[in-house]
């Protein structure tokens, strides 16, 4: 053992890359394509429509998921952590690149630009300009944004 070895055998780190992680959820119903959260107080995930401070955004939900009849914990959501998605904001416009999307607490799939961690929102992302219209790569949407998903930022809610 060389000098400062605290260890004698090398041990299993159980990586895995974290794009798509399985979430334990709040007992409520998400959405395929919600903007998905944290509680921070409980640890279960749930639509980023009702936030506390502290929440943390974690991404786009992949399926729909119903646990409303259950129990928190009773079933998980598959949530995409990483990339860029295409997300609703109402009239996009170039000058959007750059700034920050930011979720209220109204709507689960529809980002509006502005301040990191203004007060009522989480942030999801950096925009990074008018997306495509249903990915043809032809023409611009006029009602969508490329984000590049930027997790785990708290909710600012105060």
């Amino acid at each position: 053992m060389a000098y400062g070895d605290t260890h004698a055998t090398a041990r299993d780190p159980m990586y895995r890359d974290g794009q798509v992680i399985a979430f334990e959820m709040a007992a409520a119903k998400i959405y395929k394509g919600d903007i998905v959260r944290v509680d921070t107080t409980e640890g279960y995930a749930n639509s980023a429509d009702d936030l506390s401070a502290g929440d943390m955004c974690v991404g786009v939900a992949l399926d729909t998921v119903d646990n409303s009849l259950g129990s928190a914990g009773d079933k998980k959501i598959l949530v995409d952590t990483e990339g860029v998605i295409s997300l609703l904001k109402g009239t996009p416009a170039k000058t959007d690149a750059g700034t920050w999307a930011l979720q209220a607490t109204t709507n689960q799939q529809t980002v509006t630009s502005g301040a990191i961690e203004t007060t009522g929102t989480v942030t999801v992302g950096a925009i990074l300009g008018i997306a495509e219209d249903d990915m043809t790569a032809t023409k611009l949407s006029a009602t969508r944004v490329a984000v590049y998903l930027l997790t785990m930022r708290q909710a600012k809610t105060a």
